[in-house]
């Protein structure tokens, strides 16, 4: 399970160990959920030289899910989908989407400068519950941090 975690002042996608790690408020991350769907790294072929030479593709991809993806990430992987599912089918992105939920959540406190309206999403106006939550770091009332609506 992968979510995002206040580290350094910053918030990134990583590893999520308990659920007291996930930080559901924040604005925006170092780098996008998109990693997981397109790896900087990752073995696509694996081949033998010499007699008897055979090469073999490699399709690797866990299962996992990713958590607190706000909708202008969402959008972007559907463009992502047009493009390496419709478009150009590649089998290994098919793969690593075929094993990976997406969970959404709304961005409460967007950024300043955030981009939600160039991708055709909304952030920080709709709070659809108030109930439980307490923001990154915890100790927080459920008044000051309203728990996001979650996109599944």
């Amino acid at each position: 399970m992968v979510g995002v975690k206040a580290r350094y002042g910053k918030y990134v996608y990583d590893r999520i160990a308990s659920s007291g790690e996930i930080c559901l408020d924040h604005d925006v991350t170092v780098m996008p959920p998109t990693k997981y769907l397109l790896p900087a790294k990752e073995t696509l072929l694996r081949f033998k030289v010499g007699d008897g030479s055979q090469a073999e593709q490699v399709i690797e991809a866990q299962p996992r899910a990713i958590i607190g993806v706000h909708p202008y990430d969402i959008k972007a992987i559907e463009l992502l989908d047009e493009a390496f599912v419709s478009a150009n089918p590649d089998p290994n992105y098919i793969a690593l989407r075929q094993n990976t939920i997406i969970i959404g959540v709304d961005c409460l406190n967007p950024s300043p400068k955030a981009f939600c309206p160039s991708m055709g999403t909304q952030g920080g106006g709709e709070r659809s519950q108030t109930e439980g939550g307490e923001g990154c770091g915890g100790g927080g009332s459920a008044a000051r941090h309203p728990v996001p609506r979650l996109y599944l």
